[in-house]
């Protein structure tokens, strides 16, 4: 028996903990945020037109990791929903953490 998952139609899951929430919710995902990580800190999404990355998140099951409402991390499965997933995750999280944590050093 073939069974079809559309992916538009799955339920959007969230979780919070203290300031942070994790959501499948692609409404909240920062995509500018996460182009310009892409273009700029990465070599392997160097220069990935917006429309493209649109469309990955569209075609993918996505995370992402809030702390107080502003998007710090992001990732995304891609799976056929039956026998197999890829996770892909996409790591700001440690350069929003570290640029924190160097900020309170060096200013306080």
């Amino acid at each position: 028996m073939l069974v079809l998952i559309n992916i538009t139609a799955l339920k959007i899951r969230e979780t919070h903990r203290n300031d942070y929430t994790i959501s499948t919710d692609k409404d909240k995902l920062d995509v500018f945020s996460i182009h310009k990580f892409l273009t700029n800190k990465t070599d392997w999404a160097n220069g990935i037109p917006l429309n493209t990355l649109k469309t990955s998140i569209e075609n993918s099951l996505n995370f992402g990791l809030y702390y107080k409402n502003k998007q710090i991390g992001f990732a995304r499965i891609i799976s056929d929903y039956s026998t197999i997933a890829y996770v892909y995750p996409i790591i700001f999280i440690f350069i929003y953490f570290y640029i924190n944590f160097i900020e309170r050093i060096l200013i306080k």
